[in-house]
Order: structure tokens, then sequence, then C-alpha cells
């Protein structure tokens, strides 16, 4: 039931509703500066507006009116309906319940969004008419919690408003142009319904309901040619929506199931778009239409290019930019990642020596010490897990065992910044910073590895690296321990803001620990966290953003631009590590399913096709510069500053990194129900059972998930070079 005071003004000033998932009353106006209202820029004439507010048992309803009171031609620059939502993250646990701007989605007829808290309440935004943008409204004060001192500069968010009508704005292109103009004695009116949900799941029904217009919604946003990419489409009940491929030619083939009933007005159909096994739709997206009787939604999915060309394209990349730097952020070393993993597919003299020049004359005489404990930014502990994971990946390409040396000093000395309670504390023991990159995760890995060596080594040599390994492995279960007690308040470089990177890497820290331990209680964890995360997991029909993180905050540090969504960036990757080890540890099919989508999103930011890296994706309408100065939204941004390393474009090298850690060198087996389904490698049945055959070489691990296999089922890996390890509940 949906309550709400409505001041002298008529908008709302204050509103409450017991949700479904808590019966308690919450609010979700502020009160101050960002209440809800309507603001109008005219250029010439004038422009009466008024709103009014009805208030349903499921929803509240918001008419807004402008009318050309006057006898000439009225031109308005914006009118805008400022929303009030109350997205203000200051202070834990208080923020679990501000709103985020999770989705919004502008189209050529109609609107919505969706506004999600940690604590898993969400609202929809829905309206039957089309709008000409909006903005997000960010909290640059001056306030403690800021950098330094500094402005947050986009750190916190107060509200979102929609603008009606924006005359200098530029849309998407499958939106029309703005109607600015408005005739004598003209009047127009847009309608906003404000929906709590039960459930994110409602949000498809609800933009259905309330804006009499179908809805895609992607199981599998990208997929691999041969393969398929999978949505529901939900329409007004009896209305068969038409599902469109404008440039698809024969590469791609749609596919319509029956209509299943939702609820009274709403149903769905599942839609399959079969991708040839040749096209060259590689590394492309393929533009949807979905239309119900003259009203449609505009989708799009991404064919995947193969994993080795976005390697050897950011490598390629990185290359071109020269040897990667040592600074003050470990984002600058990132770059070697692409070179590293680019090596190990495809050895080169040139690439060998960058990455010989930066580990040896870069990165070891300007970072740290003859002895390897770090020389330089010695509090920036993530740093030095990020070196970790450099000498890691070296080791696994070259096989010299000086890299793993010098991870074990590094560990050493992350192990001396540990507190009593097991986390990882820099600035002198002050600050936590477990989930500052994902420092236990780092250890985990290295202690696989100093295990692996132990096994190839004899003696006295064997022992040590295996006590070590235990070392090593002790402190990351501390660690681990920690993040179990802290659930959701983790803080990110001594901020107490609710900030994606630092809960999906404390999520995706559990679940690799529940993956390895068996031990369901880090998993659960990590599910949790991961359900309060996706107030901050962009959705909706277009797979350059679907699943990836809405990030506000290098566009600032980075570009200096204050105002600007990242979604997706490269710290996206964490999101899907996030749900790669939940799938790992849980076996549930989903969770690999939002790993591929999130997976699509990030490698949008890699463009094999013409060789480029971008910085991040904005699906603003609005974006500002350091002065002030007005940017046209909706773009791929690349740094402005070339040559750069602190921040602005070598966090997308963290991409490669997660390709290298799950699909470059894996393979996976899962049955969905109906068929078995092999990534990475190719499934045959025998009289033996199941025959795995991995698609290169390469291909050292197969991940055969025991979940929904029928029973009686035996695989095999046809090749004895590799090893197939086994996940799930059978």
């Amino acid at each position: 039931m949906i309550s709400a005071a409505i001041n002298s003004n008529g908008y709302i000033a204050g509103m409450t509703w017991r949700g479904s998932k808590a019966e308690i009353q919450y609010p979700i106006i502020s009160s101050g500066e960002w209440s809800m209202g309507v603001t109008a820029e005219m250029k010439s004439g004038h422009l009466s507006h008024a709103g009014v507010v009805v208030i349903h048992e499921s929803a509240v309803e918001i008419r807004i009116t402008a009318v050309n009171t006057g006898g000439s031609l009225c031109r308005c620059a914006r009118l805008r309906y400022v929303s009030g939502f109350d997205m203000l993250m200051v202070k834990h646990p208080e923020y679990l319940e501000k709103f985020m701007p999770t989705t919004i989605r502008m189209e050529r007829d109609h609107a919505w969004s969706v506004f999600g808290t940690p604590s898993g309440k969400w609202i929809a935004l829905v309206t039957p008419n089309a709008i000409d943008g909006f903005e997000i409204h960010y909290d640059n004060s001056k306030r403690p919690i800021s950098r330094n001192g500094f402005r947050s500069g986009g750190h916190q968010i107060n509200t979102v408003s929609f603008d009606l009508i924006n005359s200098v704005d530029k849309r998407p292109s499958r939106c029309g142009d703005s109607q600015d103009v408005f005739l004598p004695g003209e009047s127009r009116t847009w309608t906003f319904y404000i929906v709590p949900l039960g459930s994110a799941g409602e949000l498809a029904q609800t933009v259905v309901r309330y804006a009499r217009v179908p809805h895609l919604v992607w199981r599998q946003s990208g997929a691999m040619p041969g393969h398929a990419l999978v949505a529901q489409v939900f329409s007004p009940r009896g209305n068969a929506p038409e599902v469109t491929i404008p440039h698809g030619g024969s590469d791609l083939v749609v596919r319509t199931g029956s209509p299943l009933v939702v609820s009274d007005d709403v149903e769905v159909r599942d839609v399959r778009i079969d991708v040839a096994s040749k096209t060259d739709l590689v590394g492309r997206d393929v533009p949807v239409t979905v239309s119900v009787g003259g009203r449609s939604v505009s989708a799009n999915g991404y064919v995947f290019d193969s994993w080795d060309s976005y390697v050897l394209c950011a490598s390629s990349y990185a290359s071109g930019r020269g040897r990667p730097a040592v600074t003050k952020v470990c984002e600058a070393s990132m770059p070697i990642f692409s070179l590293i993993g680019a090596q190990r597919i495809a050895p080169g003299k040139h690439r060998e020596g960058l990455i010989g020049g930066f580990l040896d004359d870069e990165l070891f005489q300007s970072g740290y010490l003859p002895n390897g404990e770090p020389r330089m930014n010695r509090e920036r502990i993530q740093n030095h897990s990020c070196t970790i994971d450099i000498c890691r990946e070296t080791w696994l390409a070259t096989r010299d065992e000086r890299w793993l040396h010098r991870a074990v000093v590094l560990a050493d000395y992350l192990m001396n910044c540990q507190g009593d309670d097991g986390g990882y504390y820099a600035f002198g023991k002050t600050l936590h910073y477990t989930c500052v990159y994902y420092i236990a995760k780092s250890l985990i890995e290295l202690g696989d590895c100093l295990s692996i060596a132990s096994h190839a080594s004899s003696g006295e040599k064997a022992d040590g690296l295996l006590a070590q390994s235990r070392k090593v492995l002790k402190s990351a279960a501390a660690a681990i321990e920690d993040l179990y007690r802290r659930g959701t308040d983790v803080g990110t470089e001594g901020l107490p803001c609710y900030e994606d990177g630092a809960i999906s890497c404390a999520a995706l820290q559990l679940a690799l620990w529940s993956f390895r331990t068996g031990d369901r209680k880090y998993s659960n964890l990590a599910a949790e966290l991961m359900e309060g995360h996706g107030c901050l997991e962009w959705r909706g029909p277009d797979a350059t953003t679907n699943g990836a993180t809405v990030r506000f905050w290098e566009s600032f540090w980075a570009l200096g631009w204050r105002n600007c969504l990242n979604t997706p960036h490269g710290w996206s990757a964490w999101t899907a590590y996030a749900w790669h080890s939940l799938y790992l540890s849980t076996g549930r099919i989903e969770y690999f399913e939002r790993f591929t989508n999130t997976l699509a999103s990030c490698l949008h930011l890699i463009n094999t096709r013409q060789g480029e890296l971008h910085f991040c994706f904005s699906p603003e309408l609005h974006l500002w510069d350091s002065n002030g100065i007005e940017y046209n939204g909706e773009r791929f941004l690349t740094s402005i500053r070339p040559g750069m390393y602190e921040e602005g474009g070598s966090e997308t090298h963290e991409i490669i990194k997660l390709l290298m850690d799950t699909l470059l060198f894996q393979g996976y087996v899962y049955h969905d129900g109906s068929d078995w389904i092999g990534v990475n490698v190719s499934l045959s049945h025998g009289p033996d059972g199941l025959m795995v055959t991995p698609c290169s070489p390469r291909i050292s691990t197969v991940y055969f998930n025991k979940t929904h296999q029928p029973s009686g089922c035996i695989a095999r890996l046809s090749s004895s070079g590799g090893r197939m390890i086994q996940h799930g509940d059978p």
C-alpha cells in the first residue's frame, strides 16, 4: 500500500509504502534541496506547467502538463521533472536503504528506469511518453568523506532528473528529435508511474503494463558463432510481438516460442537468435527491434570474437603506447597483463622485450628494492597485490622461479599488513583494504602456484615451497573470515560509500574460497552480497551495458569530468569475476549467464576490428568536463590524455586478465536441463559416456558442472594433457 504527502504546490514532499520484501514503511522521496518538482528554462515565450499526483494502491501516477498560454510560438530549452529519489550514500549502514540509478533507458515512444537499494528494495519509474534525456545530479560538495578534503567529484549521487524537453541535447539514434516548439494554445502532458517492485524480476512486466510496449530481457546477450543469443520478450497479453533484425541476413535466425501468461495483462515468449558458425559478425553488435501495435523497443546483442583476438588487440594497443609505467596506482602496470597473455598464445621477440624491460628495468628497479620489498607507494598495498599477480602470470608463462620468489617477498610484506581481525590494512593499519583490488584472491592464487611448483621439485626445495604455500593460504583464510564477519561493511579506500568494486571484490573472494573449501557459508554470503550489488548493475536490452557496473568515480579522476557514469569500465570485470566464482562454487547456471552478460558488455571496450581500447562507455545524456563545459553523451570515451597511465584507459586491461583467468585456458561443460552445453570444448556421445574434447591444446582445465546432469552420466576428457574439475551439486 502506498501513501504520500502532497505539499501546497501539488508535488510529493514525502512518500512511503509497505514493501512486499520487508513489511516496513520507508521513504523514497527526499525532503531537502532535491525534492520532487518541475523546472523550466525558456528560449522564448511563456510556458505554464503544473503537476498532478494521483495515488493508486500499487503505484503513484504523476501527470505533468505544459501549456503555451501566449499568442505566439513558444520555444522551450528544457522542461525537467526532478524525481527527488534519495540517493546520497554517506554512511554505513544507513546507505543500504538508499536508491541507486540502476538503469535509465529512453526509447522513441517511451522511457523507463529502475532504482534499487543494497538492501533489496526496488522502484520502477515508467512513462508511456517520449522524453528527451536525463541527468544524474552528483554531490560535488566538500564533505569530510571526500578524498583528501577535495570535492567528492561524483563519489556520491543526490538524485536524478528527467528532461521532458531538452532542445540542446543529442539523443541516441533510436530516439526522435526534441519537440521543443509549442504552438499558441498547444498543450502536452507527460505521465509517469512510480511503481514499487517486489523484486527486480518484476521490472519487465511493469514496463509492459504501464507503457503498453514490448520489453526484451536478455538471458545471454553475447554468443560465440554457432551458438545463440537468448532472451525473453514480454508484451501486452494477446499481442504477438514482431522480432526483427534489420541487418541480420542469413547469419542470424530468429526463433520465437509460444506465449506464457505472466498476469492478466502481460505474456512472455522465449526468443533465440541463432548465430551462424561462419559469420563476419564477430566483434559486432546485432541490432534487434521488437514491435507491438506500432510501439517498439530497440535492443542489441553481441557476437563474441575469438578470445585470442581481444588479447592480441589489447596487447597491440599497449605496445603502441610504449612500455607500461610504475606510478602511484597499480592501473599503470596493467597493460603488462595483455602483453603476457599475448605472449603465451603468440610469442614474439618485440613483445618479449617489452615484458622483460618493464619487469627488470621499470617494475623491479623503480618500484621495488633489490630484496623485493616496495621502494615506493608502500602503503598502497593493492599495488603490491597486483604485482604478485604480474609475477604469477609471468611464472605461468615462463616457469622462471625468480618470479615466484619475487611474489613470495611481497606476500610476506602483505601479511605484515594484516590486522588481528585478519583484514589487510593500508596506511599504518588504519584503513581496511582487503577489497581494494582483491588481495586475498591474489594470495590464494599465489598459494596454488607455490603448491604446483613444490610438486615439480624435490627435497628441501619442495618442502620450502609447500610451507610457503600453506603460510600464504593461512593468511588468506583469515582475511576471508574477516570478510565473512563484515558482510556489506567493507568500504573502499577508507570511504564509507557503497562502491561496486569493493562489494564485488568481497563477493568474488568469498565465492572463490567457497569453491576451494566446499563450505557453502562463504558462497551464501557472496550470493547475498551480489544480490545487493544488483542495484549497481545496469540492466536492459543493450549488450553494450547489460550487466555492467554503474561506476561514477573514474571519469572525475581520469578525465577531469565531474559528472559521468562509467558503464562499463575496466573494474566491471570484478563483477564478472564474482559471478564466475559463484558459478564454480554453486553450479547455478544463472550465475554463468550473469558472468557472460557482464563479459559481453566489458568486451565492448576492446574494439578488435579497429584495434582500439576504450576507457568506458557512458549511457548518460549529459556530460560536463571540469570547466563546466557540456558534452553530449551515450558514447564510448577514451582517455583524453595520451600516454597517461594513472587512470583513464589502463584499467581496461583488467578485462584481459579476466579472460586469462576464466576463458583463455579453461573450458566448461554443463547441462541446461535439456541439453549439454560446452564452452571452449566440443562434446560427443559414445559408448563410454560423454567425451569432452578441448577446442585448443591450451585448454588445460575443464570445469564439469554436476548440477542437472542426467543420472549415470560419465564424462571423460579425450586427451590426457588436461584435467577435469567437477563442481556444483549432482
